[in-house]
């Protein structure tokens, strides 16, 4: 198969966020909602038909790498709590994607607290 970055986002797909370190929960072992919550659009990356291996070293080549961490949500679980997924790709990154919220742009505490709590931990940088 050949991953076409302006395709509509499967279902099955999944979404990949990158977080900083201040954003992890340690009492709760997972990301905080402030990971998923903004005023305007939050990227991820598209699993773009990649294996997750490809993927994290795709991620610990990016800038800052050492404070950052990756976590995944299934887009359908976006969907699920009344998100908005557009395939965006940028020069650099044609993996790249936007989410906001249902008739509207950012999301809410809600649909934060809810991707937060869903989603898993894939790789957190060594701290140095």
């Amino acid at each position: 198969m050949s991953f076409d970055p302006e395709s509509k986002i499967k279902n099955s797909e999944i979404l990949f966020r990158a977080f900083h370190y201040d954003q992890w929960d340690y009492l709760k072992d997972r990301v905080s909602s402030s990971v998923f919550k903004s005023s305007n659009s939050i990227s991820v990356d598209r699993d773009g038909e990649r294996v997750e291996k490809d993927i994290i070293s795709a991620f610990r080549t990016r800038k800052n790498y050492e404070s950052c961490g990756l976590v995944k949500n299934l887009a359908q679980f976006y969907l699920e709590i009344n998100c908005t997924l557009k395939p965006d790709k940028l020069p650099d990154n044609i993996y790249h994607a936007l989410v906001d919220k249902l008739n509207g742009i950012g999301t809410t505490n809600s649909i934060a607290r809810k991707l937060a709590k869903d989603s898993n931990l894939v790789i957190m940088a060594e701290l140095k």
